[in-house]
């Protein structure tokens, strides 16, 4: 939450320098992909060769 507000007012800068839907693209993109990294590295990977259950 403390990363969405910090990223709110860049994101508000941006959309008041170009237009509303890149600010909103960018806010999408900013706030998403760290999230999606941080589900990504969480996951355990399933395909690997040490995998016991294989």
């Amino acid at each position: 939450m403390f990363y969405v507000a910090l990223m709110l007012p860049f994101c508000v800068k941006v959309a008041q320098a170009s237009s509303a839907r890149v600010g909103w693209m960018m806010a999408a993109v900013l706030i998403f992909s760290p999230l999606a990294l941080l589900v990504a590295a969480g996951v355990p990977w399933s395909l690997s060769p040490a995998d016991p259950f294989a």
